[in-house]
Formats: structure tokens, C-alpha cells, sequence
């Protein structure tokens, strides 16, 4: 409950911040595409403490609607894990995020939430095997991170940043109690084009 009421304060927040920058801007709006590659370490805390690295990769677009303010999406594949029965577990996903990016020079933060949809997933032995459950296949979390972004000339730009992803997960079919499922988290290069 605590972290629900930290997101709202948060998108609170960023949305007053939003519409004062909005008034105060002179610019006009930019388009910008980019493309990243992370180094991630992914898990699921309330299973256990295992953690295994993934590589994971995306493609998004920014849209901006102020000077320091603009609205982010794009498509992402991710590679989320997990360690059940002493065996490493892979889903595989394309997930699509909607966020908020502010950046001033050199720094920017990243917030917002995103769906998975899930098209394999993968071990050393199959699921029926060890009679486990398959996942679902959609899910949905939230996001956050900051990065650096630096020039190299008016139209490309390279970043570095940090991010973490948190899934929601419920503990029965009814969905009535919630809790967090698997974590993903870690570093990234990327290129950013303005069109």
C-alpha cells in the first residue's frame, strides 16, 4: 500500500510540474527515437534470493511536450527470471511502457508503467515435468529510473541510465490480494535520434 501511495504522489506531482512547464515553454515539440541494450539482473524476491543476468533490449519514442517534459513509449523485449526447483526459469516478453521523462542538460528521470505479453519461456526441463503453472500471459508493473543524455551533435545523442522493473503478481486467482512479483533491474547504452 505504501508504494501505491508513493506512485500517486508521484504522478500527482509530475503532472502539476507537467502543465506549469507546458505554460512556460517556447519551443516547439520534438520527436525523438532511440534505442537501447541492458545489462540486467532479474528475480523473484518472494520466491527467493536468486538472481540471474539477462539481456534485454528496447525501442522507444519520446514525444515532448514541454522543455523539460515529454511522454515515452516504444516497444521493448525482455528477458525476466526466475529460480524454481533449483533450475533457472526465462520468460520472454514484448512489453509496451507509457512514461514520463524529464531532463534538463545532462540528467533525466523516467517513471511510468508498462504491459508484458509473453511468448515463450524457456529452461533446462519443461513445466510439466516439474508440474508447474504456466504464467500468465499478460502482465503489468510499473517502472522507474535516471540516466544521463549526452549531445554529440543537433541531431544524435548517446544515454546511459538505470532502471528497475517491478511486476504486480496476485496471490490468488481472484485477484484480490496483491503483491510484487518478479524485480528487474539494471544499466544501459543507448542512441537517440531527433526527427
Amino acid at each position: 500500500m505504501m508504494y501505491i501511495r508513493k506512485i500517486v504522489v508521484f504522478i500527482i506531482g509530475s503532472l502539476s510540474c507537467i502543465i506549469v512547464d507546458a505554460q512556460n515553454s517556447d519551443t516547439t515539440n520534438n520527436f525523438t527515437i532511440g534505442a537501447k541494450i541492458y545489462f540486467d539482473n532479474s528475480g523473484n524476491p518472494g520466491l527467493n534470493e536468486y538472481q540471474l543476468n539477462v539481456v534485454n533490449y528496447e525501442i522507444n519514442l519520446t514525444q515532448s511536450i514541454s522543455n523539460h517534459f515529454g511522454i515515452q513509449t516504444g516497444i521493448h523485449v525482455v528477458t525476466k527470471a526466475t529460480v524454481l526447483v533449483a533450475l533457472p526459469f526465462y520468460y520472454h516478453y514484448i512489453s509496451i511502457p507509457l512514461g514520463v521523462k524529464y531532463q534538463n542538460r545532462l540528467f533525466y528521470s523516467m517513471a511510468g508503467v508498462f504491459v508484458d505479453i509473453n511468448y515463450n519461456q524457456s529452461s533446462k526441463k519443461t513445466y510439466e515435468f516439474y508440474n508447474l503453472p504456466r504464467i500468465p500471459k499478460s502482465n503489468y508493473g510499473f517502472y522507474y529510473g535516471i540516466g544521463l543524455e549526452k549531445e554529440i551533435n543537433r541531431k544524435v545523442s548517446l544515454s546511459f541510465d538505470f532502471r528497475e522493473l517491478v511486476d504486480f503478481e496476485s496471490k490468488d486467482k481472484k485477484r484480490t490480494t496483491w503483491r510484487f512479483g518478479m524485480i528487474t533491474y539494471g544499466f544501459s547504452f543507448g542512441v537517440n535520434i531527433k526527427m
